[in-house]
């Protein structure tokens, strides 16, 4: 979903429901365009109650 001309949030859920274990995992990232061919880009990501984010910059040349 855009957020603003140069902002984009992405988000994801997701139910495994094949096996036995509760494997269920949902995630928000960002991605914030600098012009250039920069970006700062972040997430953060639940696995199986397990938490873990990232945050970083993106060079596209």
């Amino acid at each position: 979903m855009s957020v603003g001309a140069a902002t984009t949030v992405n988000a994801y859920y997701n139910d495994n429901e094949a096996n036995t274990v509760d494997d269920k995992s949902y995630g928000l990232g960002v991605v914030h365009g600098l012009g250039g061919g920069a970006s700062l880009r972040g997430g953060i990501v639940s696995v199986n109650d397990r938490t873990m984010a990232d945050f970083g910059v993106l060079f596209n040349f």
